[in-house]
């Protein structure tokens, strides 16, 4: 999946449409000061 084009009252956005119910991790990578991070989310969905 990929973030919106413009931020949300500051904010990533992002739009996820699961094939089924479970568990998924989702990684999202981003840059700050020329420093490259990634968050780790974990996404249930039923």
């Amino acid at each position: 999946m990929h973030p919106e084009q413009d931020l949300a009252d500051g904010a990533v956005k992002f739009w996820l449409t699961a094939p089924s119910t479970g568990r998924y991790r989702a990684f999202f990578d981003f840059q700050v000061d020329e420093k490259g991070h990634t968050a780790q989310y974990t996404i249930s969905v039923a």
